[in-house]
């Protein structure tokens, strides 16, 4: 199971990976932006593994009342990923300071 999902996982990021060079992304960016947006589906419904995680930890708690308290982060976390997409000099700043073009 673990080999075929590999498998599936490496499929997955070689075709996005020729679909950036065909558009001439920036693979950084790109990368930067798969960072983001794999954060923000730790918060959202249904995945949300940290909503989970934190009801384990405190069983008493509603996963409704959960959800309402992560909802302001998944704003926030919207509203980075949406910055990140039309300004990709956030993104892209410190990488072009540490190494250059």
């Amino acid at each position: 199971m673990a080999f075929r999902m590999g498998a599936y996982c490496n499929d997955y990021y070689s075709y996005n990976f020729t679909t950036c060079r065909s558009f001439s992304f920036n693979l950084t960016w790109f990368a930067i932006l798969v960072a983001v947006n794999l954060q923000t589906a730790w918060l959202s419904p249904p995945v949300a593994l940290s909503a989970y995680f934190l009801k384990g930890v405190v069983p008493e708690w509603d996963l409704k009342d959960i959800y309402m308290g992560m909802m302001q982060f998944m704003v926030l976390q919207v509203i980075g990923l949406i910055l990140i997409i039309v300004f990709p000099q956030i993104a892209l700043w410190l990488p072009t300071l540490l190494y250059g073009q």
